[in-house]
């Protein structure tokens, strides 16, 4: 008996070392699912980005897009970024990305004001609202997916 128990703990052992000395098997996403949530976490991080240079640099920002002084505007657009960036990479990320699509929807009323004649940085403006408009859509098509049928919203799969 002494020396099935010796066996025993020595086996125990062996295992322990072996489970510490392997690295933890990493969670892979697959599929559109996991696509989905990778694409949300993207977005999140650009909103940050995004958010941090309209907090640190606003004035340069607003003058560089016909808007000049407006660099308190500019600020409060980029604090709404980043609190959109922060949800959307939350838990939930569904509520991040409707965040960022009424964000979205507040550039895109800015920056066609920013398209009137005679506006030096209307140019510019043009080519931000194109890319307000992609993103836009990026933010729609990662919305939908997250809410796809069969898919367990991150709330509901907490209450269980």
């Amino acid at each position: 008996m002494n020396t099935m128990m010796r066996d025993a703990m020595e086996s125990g052992r062996r295992t322990a070392r072996v489970a510490l000395d392997s690295p933890a098997p990493r969670r892979r996403d697959s599929g559109f699912a996991g696509l989905a949530d990778r694409m949300a976490r993207a977005l999140g991080w650009f909103s940050l980005g995004l958010g941090m240079a309209q907090i640190l640099a606003p004035r340069r920002m607003s003058r560089a897009l016909g808007l000049p002084g407006q660099a308190n505007l500019m600020r409060g657009y980029g604090a709404r970024e980043v609190a959109s960036g922060i949800l959307s990479l939350s838990v939930d990320r569904s509520v991040g990305l409707r965040s960022r699509m009424i964000g979205d929807a507040i550039d895109a009323v800015t920056l066609l004001a920013a398209l009137r004649p005679g506006n030096p940085g209307r140019g510019r403006a043009m080519l931000a609202l194109g890319f307000v408009a992609a993103v836009t859509a990026l933010d729609v098509v990662t919305s939908r997916a997250l809410k796809a049928p069969g898919r367990a919203s991150p709330a509901r799969s907490r209450a269980r």
